[in-house]
């Protein structure tokens, strides 16, 4: 047989590379605008007037609870050691004074250092100020008037490098739009603990890995956008265990074995898209 024959080659070759994406659907999800804030409730501890700073040992700690393993901490190539040392010149410059903040700057930082932020297309504010001001970070003000981080969106803007485990530790998120990127590596394991992430969609990238207990926890999922990637595994199986799932693209990736069955519980799909040429089997009868 020639390699165009073969089933190994067949699968490759439905597999966009670096350089070619298969684009001929996109996403359709409906979207609600961006988040927005009044900038004037994000001028709290940048004035240099903080009553409590935090001391060197506190913002280590804190970070020391994201980032647990010392060696990565202490390597000064790493994105997290990076993230830790802005993280202490920032204590002094803004009396950055709530410990999560702190944690979300750090978490927010490693991702930069993790995908090359200096060449992102557009990195306007990042790492100055306010990260609610960082572009594509936006934030919402609770009842409590505690403002968090809700929603990432870094869509077409050529990060480039893995992403980092600490973005699960901004629990607040409920959007996440990285598609269209450079991105390798597989979806993190922390983002089991993003409980309330709505959208999470990286399409278009290089990504890797099975999709399993790494998004178990995202029991609010609606829309999952995993297409154009070079996922593997049993595509889709497991998902059926988040209820709120509306909208499913998996396409073009490597996914092998049969159809998923536990699609059928998805009682809120609206859309499913899952052309890939290594899942066989029929179509379970249920699944309409």
């Amino acid at each position: 047989q020639s390699k165009g024959d073969t089933f190994e080659s067949t699968i490759e070759e439905n597999v966009p590379d670096s350089d070619h994406h298969i684009k001929d659907d996109y996403p359709i999800y409906p979207l609600p605008p961006p988040p927005m804030i009044d900038h004037s409730v994000l001028q709290g501890g940048f004035n240099g007037t903080s009553l409590k700073p935090l001391s060197s040992d506190d913002v280590k700690n804190i970070i020391g609870k994201i980032t647990p393993d010392a060696n990565i901490l202490t390597n000064p190539d790493t994105p997290q050691a990076k993230a830790m040392a802005w993280s202490l010149e920032e204590r002094t410059k803004y009396n950055v004074e709530v410990p999560v903040r702190i944690g979300v700057r750090y978490a927010l930082a490693t991702l930069y250092y993790a995908t090359n932020g200096d060449k992102w297309l557009n990195n306007t504010n990042w790492k100055t100020g306010h990260e609610c001001l960082w572009n594509g970070v936006y934030c919402e003000l609770d009842a409590n008037n505690i403002v968090s981080v809700t929603y990432l969106n870094l869509v077409t803007n050529n990060l480039d490098g893995s992403i980092p485990e600490e973005i699960g530790y901004i629990e607040s998120l409920q959007r996440i739009e990285f598609g269209s990127n450079k991105l390798v590596g597989p979806i993190p394991q922390s983002f089991a603990s993003l409980y309330d992430l709505r959208t999470l969609s990286v399409s278009d990238n290089q990504l890797t890995g099975e999709i399993g207990t790494n998004i178990d926890g995202m029991t609010k999922l609606t829309n999952l956008d995993l297409a154009d990637n070079r996922f593997r595994g049993k595509g889709g199986h497991g998902l059926g265990g988040i209820p709120t799932m509306s909208y499913v693209r998996l396409s073009n990736n490597r996914f092998t074995g049969a159809f998923p069955s536990s699609f059928i519980s998805l009682n809120n799909r609206h859309t499913l898209l899952i052309d890939n040429k290594g899942i066989g089997g029929a179509i379970p009868a249920l699944i309409g």
